[in-house]
């Protein structure tokens, strides 16, 4: 089972072959959404149909610059009057298909391709993506495969098998497969932004800012590229230019959308604009449709002062499957600082149980602990005041951090080798964990082995640990038991935790052929 990701299934499909039209606004209509300019395209495919009605070649380009517009109720509308069309009728099927599946409808994607024995590329990729959206990830694999081997230079299917190496966790071979998409469909946005997402997710935000300033040449107005180069300059740190950047998308689609307002909320919040961002969130009416919106708006309550409305909203983030460290620590705190001690230990245990526990965590667990008269509150505060004196290694875990967020593996791994050599580290469970996860990343999948079995010999119930070790049995051995086995456990310790349930899903997809 592959569970590929929401963002590239909205944007993974590209255009087909247009159909030849013979009047001077459809020909410059045709042209100008083969170049990328969809605004251009929409005006002349609007001035076509005003002067020549509704010809057959120019309701289907309309559904085709609707689809490549994000307008899939117009797409669905325009290619519906074509399926009894002779020379139309069986693209157009394809088209709807597609239309069906961009409103989150896959059933009816299904059928609509079923009912035409639709067959190629694109009709197997939108079968692909319509079997995900249903949670029948087996048959979609293997109809990947086969639609690999059938169409193997079908961009769409290729961007799917570059997801799903991305998803394994195998970088470069979803940069090679993205790469060959990109040769053969040089002018096409989708596989340009999967590019910049691959990159973003190696830390390589130079090649993901090049990848997105390309989108952007392609499609001047795209949200996601802007957003994309918002996102990296956040993660970079460079706060203004991602407020640019968010200025620029809001003006370009009207900034009502939820990534751009949340995005706009968390910038305030650092700002420590509390109020200025609550009105900001606010702007969002169904939390439910976007579950970060509860994280960001907790937040902010509770800085506000609003303890029982950022429960709450902390509460409804995790009832949707989040999974933030800091947003557990701020929820057990305030419902500790509001007289719920027993809750707030439940939510505060796994993490203040867990190896990498900091010192503020620790101190809220001896707090909450000592409070709750448990046996073991004094061991929470002796790991606190340890930690209060100062970590030796601090210096050297700051490059390494440093040295991994922008994809510089080879240097973490420098700094992490000379950290384990050093006796007083051997039996740190964090640098032991973190050091395999750093030589998985450079190859060396035999020695990450060695060393997550380190760390599950120091810490067997960890939730990460498990996962690093099933991991790295997984990329080193292929499947496994052993493999599957550590990683139902960490995925029963850590349900909600995104990492975890990728690697469970990858090596379940494994077990099954």
């Amino acid at each position: 089972m592959i569970k590929f990701r929401a963002l590239l299934l909205a944007a993974v499909f590209t255009l087909g072959a247009c159909s030849e039209s013979s009047v001077p606004d459809g020909d410059k209509a045709e042209q100008s959404l083969n170049e990328g300019d969809i605004a251009a395209a929409k005006l002349h495919i609007r001035n076509a149909l005003k002067e020549y009605g509704e010809a057959p070649e120019l309701v289907f380009l309309n559904g085709k610059i609707a689809l490549e517009d994000g307008n899939a109720d117009l797409a669905k509308s325009e290619f519906s009057k074509l399926l009894q069309h002779q020379e139309l009728g069986k693209e157009s099927r394809v088209y709807l298909a597609q239309a069906y599946l961009q409103l989150g409808n896959p059933k009816q994607a299904l059928a609509t391709l079923d009912e035409g024995r639709a067959s190629g590329g694109l009709a197997t990729a939108i079968t692909v993506s319509a079997l995900l959206a249903q949670g029948d990830s087996t048959a979609a694999v293997t109809l990947l495969d086969q639609g690999l081997r059938d169409y193997p230079d079908t961009p769409e299917l290729m961007l799917l098998d570059a997801t799903r190496a991305l998803q394994m966790d195998d970088g470069a071979r979803a940069m090679q497969i993205a790469g060959r998409a990109a040769e053969l469909a040089p002018n096409d946005v989708d596989v340009v932004l999967f590019q910049a997402k691959a990159s973003m997710q190696e830390r390589d935000l130079a090649a993901a800012n090049r990848y997105f300033d390309r989108a952007l040449e392609l499609r001047p107005n795209s949200q996601i590229a802007m957003l994309g180069k918002a996102a990296a300059a956040y993660d970079s740190g460079q706060r203004n230019e991602a407020r640019n950047w968010l200025a620029k998308a809001s003006e370009s689609i009207g900034g009502a959308e939820a990534p751009l307002v949340l995005f706009d909320a968390q910038l305030a919040y650092d700002d420590g604009k509390y109020n200025e961002a609550n009105q900001i969130i606010n702007a969002i009416k169904d939390f439910d449709r976007f579950p970060e919106a509860y994280r960001v708006a907790g937040m902010i309550s509770a800085k506000r002062g609003t303890k029982e409305l950022a429960i709450t909203q902390l509460r409804g983030y995790f009832r949707h499957g989040g999974d933030n460290v800091g947003a557990k620590a701020l929820l057990a705190s305030l419902l500790n600082e509001t007289g719920q001690p027993d809750e707030a230990w439940e939510v505060l245990r796994p993490l203040a149980n867990a190896p990498n526990a900091n010192q503020q965590v620790l101190v809220l667990a001896y707090n909450i602990a000592n409070r709750l008269n448990l046996a073991n509150a004094a061991d929470y505060r002796a790991r606190a005041e340890a930690l209060a004196k100062g970590d030796p290694n601090a210096r050297q875990m700051i490059a390494a951090e440093k040295a991994m967020r922008s994809g510089d593996w080879q240097q973490a791994e420098k700094i992490y080798a000379g950290l384990i050599r050093s006796p007083a580290n051997a039996n740190d469970v964090v640098l032991v964990n973190n050091y395999a996860n750093v030589l998985l990343k450079v190859g060396r999948a035999g020695e990450a082995v060695t060393y997550a079995r380190k760390a599950y010999a120091l810490a067997p119930a960890d939730p990460t640990v498990l996962d690093t070790l099933g991991w790295t049995l997984f990329k080193a051995e292929g499947f496994s038991p052993e493999a599957m086995r550590h990683l139902e456990a960490a995925l029963t310790a850590s349900p909600n935790n995104p990492n975890i349930k990728s690697h469970f899903v990858a090596v379940a997809a494994a077990a099954k052929g």
